[in-house]
């Protein structure tokens, strides 16, 4: 072999060795972090997303399609189970989101965001649809608990969902609690969980005595977990480094999971397309 070739085959041997190199490296710290900047990086999605959140001990499930835009924050979701064609419809500065119930009532409706019949079997309220409350979640955590995220988000595994090469990663929280909070003048569930980046809906479940998400009281006593989670695992789609399964589990098992699918990042809305007046819509 001559040693014009020996110039040339060494570049790329060395070129290889460093991807490889680079490539195992990576830890699953490193892979949740570059999802996290890359989701908050969207500015627009269509997608199909499925839910199964455990209310009251059983698994409820829902699927929709979704638009989502950033900014200003505006959302169109069509429900295709269990209430098939139900319409919302949700642009920020409205205090209301828009509903079709394309049933009986056969009128549309609009209705508090986080009011009881929105919230009705339902973790999140509308706001929280999307990948940004996953990552201010696990943002949240890892900075909480800074130098344990390394031991916290360590091990990966390399799987297929739905056909899709995904990083599946595994996070861990040992630090997982429950402790007594003593409510503070003007405090809600609400935005008590909105301080410390936890599930309002768990926090209600948990306190028997609490008939809503506003039903307390300054200096009264309940029980909220210190975290929002005790384990994460999430399917990190390696081409779009995007998360499209995303399950939180607490002290008694599986506590939501949400499925994405049929992903369109950051597609090209028409000016009318978060209208009540858009063609097939139903309002």
């Amino acid at each position: 072999m001559t040693n014009n070739h020996l110039s040339l085959i060494f570049p790329l041997i060395l070129s290889l060795f460093v991807f490889t190199q680079t490539t195992q490296a990576q830890s699953g710290l490193d892979l949740t972090r570059k999802m996290i900047a890359t989701a908050k990086q969207i500015q627009t999605m269509e997608f199909t997303l499925k839910t199964f959140e455990r209310i009251e001990g059983k698994m409820i499930e829902q699927k929709m399609y979704v638009k989502w835009m950033r900014k200003p924050f505006k959302i169109y979701v069509k429900q295709a189970y269990p209430n098939k064609g139900v319409e919302l419809l949700y642009i920020s500065g409205n205090s209301k989101v828009l509903v079709a119930p394309n049933s009986f009532p056969w009128f549309n409706l609009k209705l508090n965001p986080y009011g009881a019949l929105m919230r009705e079997d339902q973790h999140h309220t509308i706001f929280g649809i999307g990948f940004d409350k996953t990552v201010s979640i696990l943002e949240s955590l890892l900075n909480k608990y800074e130098t344990q995220a390394a031991s916290m988000v360590k091990n990966y595994v390399t799987v297929e969902w739905s056909g899709i090469e995904c990083y599946k990663i595994f996070m861990m929280n040992p630090n997982f609690k429950y402790i007594d909070y003593t409510i503070k003048k003007g405090e809600t569930l609400l935005t008590i969980a909105k301080k410390f980046k936890l599930s309002e809906h768990m926090i209600l479940e948990m306190n028997e005595e609490v008939d809503d998400y506003d039903d307390v009281d300054q200096g009264q006593v309940i029980k909220i977990p210190n975290d929002y989670a005790k384990k994460m695992t999430i399917y990190i789609d390696k081409q779009k480094m995007i998360p499209v399964v995303i399950k939180v589990y607490d002290d008694q098992g599986l506590y939501e999971q949400y499925e994405h699918s049929k992903i369109e990042i950051n597609p090209a809305f028409g000016s009318d397309e978060f209208s009540e007046d858009y063609e097939g819509y139903g309002f």
